[in-house]
């Protein structure tokens, strides 16, 4: 019965991830793709989709994440759910291919070569999203609870100080096709005078009050006060001249708003105000009802805001069968 049990959930995890990919007509090169890594022996077994993801909360290997107003689809993919983190670091980095220039290829070499010999829990996820003629890839390194990164250094950025206001590295991304690197990191606390500090040290101009303003729209409540949501971080992106171009303020969707039938009342209602694209996202997030405030279907939630221009808000899922609710 246990076996069987097993079978059981694998097979509905594949079928969530194949019948989600069908929902991509308007992504051709990003349906490809992933239909032929999911068609692949890495996942055309039981073992694969068996394995409990790290990467989701219901265990499977795959999430979306929709970014409006430009209504552009990212996912990130758990290409080896079934082995270690040392080898899906490997094969991962296989699969996003050659760095966009010397200098990310440095930060990923300096941190592998520091974390060899520590404990990992994931290792490393793949993100991918549509280009010209192609899918764009993202390598996403996991960094070590204990490790203290080189490139801290290399982009003249303060460990120790970051660290005392409980501010920690959890995360590198490498988009291959940009050069340019972004760190993301988890947060102990968040609130409107933190954000403002954050903002400065990092020398991006102060739009605290417009980001805070979204989040206020997202939740359909005042933020006062300092927020208590689990799972707080951001992330700063720079391009390959080491310049700021982005950054990021996210939760667990589940932290803000609840279960998953909630979360989806607030992301349509915003982009319906907006008057954003979302029929993806509704066509994705259609049975994703379940009344639990445990182990969404939805990951995170967050505001990106640039050093200029109007902000963007994203929201993750992963892919939805009834049988998973």
């Amino acid at each position: 019965m246990i076996a069987e049990s097993v079978m059981y959930s694998g097979a509905l995890k594949r079928n969530a991830v194949m019948q989600s990919l069908m929902l991509l007509e308007n992504y051709p090169e990003l349906h490809a793709w992933l239909s032929k890594l999911f068609e692949a022996n890495e996942f055309n077994s039981t073992i694969a989709f068996n394995a409990e993801s790290r990467l989701t909360a219901k265990g499977v290997p795959i999430e979306y994440a929709i970014v409006w107003p430009s209504h552009s689809v990212r996912c990130t993919v758990d290409v080896l759910p079934h082995r270690t983190a040392k080898e899906r670091i490997a094969r991962t980095l296989d699969l996003a291919g050659s760095f966009g220039n010397a200098f990310q290829q440095d930060i990923c070499n300096d941190l592998l070569q520091q974390q060899e010999e520590k404990m990992l829990r994931y290792g490393a996820w793949l993100g991918v999203r549509e280009g010209e003629d192609k899918v764009n890839a993202k390598l996403y390194l996991e960094v070590a609870d204990t490790c203290k990164p080189d490139f801290f250094d290399a982009l003249k950025l303060s460990y120790d100080l970051l660290k005392n206001f409980g501010v920690k590295p959890v995360m590198l991304g490498l988009p291959m096709d940009k050069g340019g690197v972004e760190i993301y990191f988890k947060l102990a606390k968040l609130d409107r005078p933190f954000m403002k500090w954050l903002l400065a040290y990092f020398g991006f101009p102060d739009r605290t009050q417009e980001i805070f303003g979204m989040l206020e729209e997202f939740c359909e409540s005042s933020l006062s006060g300092s927020l208590d949501w689990s799972s707080l971080g951001f992330s700063i992106a720079w391009s390959s001249e080491k310049k700021m171009e982005t950054v990021t303020f996210y939760s667990f969707a589940s932290s803000a708003i609840g279960s998953d039938k909630n979360v989806r009342k607030h992301v349509m209602r915003i982009g319906q105000r907006h008057n954003w694209d979302m029929a993806l996202y509704s066509k994705l997030s259609e049975e994703a009802n379940g009344d639990t405030d445990l182990n969404t279907f939805h990951g995170m939630v967050g505001v990106v805001a640039g050093t200029k221009g109007e902000l963007h808000f994203t929201a993750g899922i992963s892919p939805v069968d009834v049988g998973l609710l």
